[in-house]
């Protein structure tokens, strides 16, 4: 993409800050006459920056307004028939109202939304303690993390036992949570909405572990995080060495919007961020 709207107004900033500094420093070495004329011409053009600065404004609002309005259309059918999951690891649920209205208007069919629970991120010291009181219950029962990934990633990609159903302890445990559909319907695609309020391990808890046992059942995997984010955590991603796409600013930028969908369609390059964001 090319210099967006925060681009051109850093750099009117940066002109008003180098002429301030110019007019102090010139206006110690020349006549007060000379320094009036000087100050007057920075005033002009201080007026005329302003009104560029309007007229960008009203370009950009005017081209954002028009892409969105496009973008039923532009995403139309792109993802048709397609079964798509959704699973909530970070911590900013709102976003997913813009998934939801992205994958809908690509004609997705979302058959579940996971939310992560909390002793899903629980340390190896805790987690491990807490599985084995669970298995001395229940044999079937994951025995690691590894494991407890593996579990959820069958369920979401192949669907979970009728006869025996794993949803329920998984989630009377706070593991995940299960906040729409079913795990009946297999699905090959799956968005991860990340992003954290706060600084923890979860991607490396969390993301990394789902994200290598959904892939090893050759299920596409794009996560994405909405703009503001506290803390960014696809930039996490590529310390951990975690090659899906990611999506920032999914919530507010149409070409995000779009790129998560090329993305799940085998578009994009994997381990690049699709979407450039303020949050680097």
């Amino acid at each position: 993409m090319g210099p967006g709207f925060k681009y051109h107004v850093v750099t009117i900033v940066s002109i008003f800050l180098a002429l301030t500094v110019g007019l102090v420093v010139g206006s110690l070495y020349v006549s007060p006459r000379v320094s009036a004329r000087q100050e007057g011409v920075i005033t002009n053009l201080q007026k005329t920056l302003v009104k560029k600065l309007d007229q960008l404004q009203t370009s950009n609002d005017r081209n954002a307004k028009f892409i969105l309005d496009m973008m039923p259309t532009l995403l139309h059918d792109k993802l048709s028939g397609q079964e798509v999951a959704v699973v909530l690891a970070g911590d900013y649920p709102d976003a997913l109202n813009s998934v939801r209205t992205i994958l809908t208007s690509a004609d997705a069919h979302i058959a579940s939304i996971t939310a992560i629970d909390h002793n899903f991120n629980s340390p190896d010291a805790i987690l491990n303690p807490m599985l084995a009181d669970i298995r001395a219950d229940d044999s079937g029962f994951p025995a690691d993390r590894a494991d407890l990934a593996a579990l959820v990633a069958r369920m979401i990609s192949s669907g979970d036992s009728r006869s025996r159903s794993m949803l329920e302890p998984l989630q009377r445990n706070a593991f995940i949570q299960l906040q729409e559909g079913d795990y009946h319907t297999p699905a090959r695609y799956v968005v991860l909405v990340v992003g954290s309020s706060r600084k923890s391990l979860r991607t490396s808890n969390v993301d990394q572990p789902l994200i290598d046992a959904l892939t090893a059942k050759s299920v596409t995997v794009v996560a994405c995080e909405p703009d503001n984010v506290a803390i960014n955590d696809l930039a996490d991603y590529k310390e951990l060495g975690i090659t899906v796409p990611g999506i920032d600013r999914v919530d507010t930028e149409p070409t995000a919007q779009f790129a998560l969908v090329a993305a799940l369609r085998g578009e994009a390059d994997d381990g690049s961020s699709a979407s450039q964001s303020g949050n680097q």
